[in-house]
């Protein structure tokens, strides 16, 4: 793999580095940048041969600031909703902004770990593999969130993969779940989703209310429409259940290993490029969201279209902070660690 470092703007008057790594043989080309630790592009070659982008990104750290949607974004230091912008750790009471309507905490609050930027730890490129591993400090009380804490971000890179692996610290109780928020299209960023295929190896999950906040509800996929155990069009999908963004569980996380192995948990097809994108993590849920509001989103200067992407949040249960039954599964406490590890396999067939 061959590594190049490159400028990427500006961020607070400091200057902003892209991490390009490419496989000269095929061209799989994967972007990362230490402004938000972000994945700013995939590209990835089809049946053919051509290589072409598969998630969506911006050229600069002001578009990423100016633009909504979360494109490759890491997300921290809670991911996905907190209801009411409140909870309670250790019976004390935490109150966080609401940065979604008025109602609820998105994706960290208002500047999350996607609006920071990230100290450069490692950046390497070894044979077939390469490595970037970015680190941030978030300080107590920041985002409303209790303690510091320490984390970092790795992106690994061999000949058609891309993985991350967040780890993190902190030096009194508080509450943790990252994910990556990447949006992905195997058919390129100008066409659908509809014609494509996914799977999600899942039996159970959660609904989500009106406000897409998940219920705290755990259900079975037995005779829904949202079963996803075989592979289904996103055509067939939308027809019989609308826009989707949806909390799946992992059915293989609980007959792995170790806390850090990850397993296959779904995969998305394209029988128009031949791409196959294969998910593993070693998280418990694969939120799947169908870019129902990218219209709202301008992505290289061009603007998004609904469903134009989807994208495969792997993390702990949504608002897991507020359901005892899942809320020890966010709890970071001084002298443990929080660790998550995800993987995005390409191939064509």
């Amino acid at each position: 793999m061959k590594l190049e470092r490159k400028p990427f703007g500006t961020y607070k008057g400091r200057p902003v580095e892209l991490f390009i790594v490419t496989d000269p043989r095929t061209g799989f080309r994967v972007d990362v940048s230490d402004f938000g630790a972000t994945l700013v592009r995939v590209q990835v070659p089809d049946k053919d041969g051509k290589v072409g982008d598969v998630t969506f990104g911006h050229d600069s750290p002001d578009e990423y600031m100016k633009q909504p949607g979360y494109l490759g974004a890491v997300t921290g230091r809670v991911a996905n909703r907190i209801a009411n912008g409140r909870f309670h750790l250790d019976g004390k009471e935490y109150n966080l902004p609401k940065n979604l309507n008025g109602k609820m905490t998105l994706h960290g609050g208002l500047e999350g770990f996607n609006k920071k930027q990230w100290a450069v730890a490692k950046a390497e490129a070894r044979g077939r593999d390469a490595t970037v591993r970015f680190e941030y400090t978030s300080p107590d009380g920041e985002e409303g969130f209790p303690g510091t804490l320490k984390v970092s971000a790795t992106y690994t890179i061999s000949p058609n993969k891309v993985g991350w692996g967040f780890d993190a610290t902190a030096d009194k109780p508080t509450i943790v779940n990252i994910t990556n928020h990447a949006y992905w299209n195997l058919d390129g960023l100008d066409a659908l989703i509809d014609d494509q295929d996914v799977q999600i190896e899942a039996s159970y999950y959660m609904p989500g209310d009106a406000d897409n906040l998940v219920t705290g509800e755990v259900l079975k996929l037995d005779g829904s429409k949202l079963d996803l155990r075989e592979f289904k069009s996103f055509k067939q999908l939308f027809a019989d259940c609308g826009d989707i963004d949806n909390s799946f569980f992992s059915d293989n996380y609980w007959t792995k290993g170790a806390a850090t192995d990850a397993v296959l948990a779904g995969q998305l097809r394209s029988t128009k490029t031949g791409r196959l994108m294969r998910v593993f993590t070693s998280e418990p849920i694969v939120h799947v969201y169908t870019g129902n509001y990218l219209a709202d989103v301008t992505s290289w200067e061009k603007r998004c279209k609904k469903h134009g992407a989807v994208c495969f949040e792997t993390q702990r249960p949504s608002n897991a902070i507020n359901h005892p039954v899942f809320a020890n599964s966010v709890i970071l406490r001084p002298g443990e660690h929080y660790s998550h590890r995800t993987m995005h396999e390409f191939s064509t067939g």
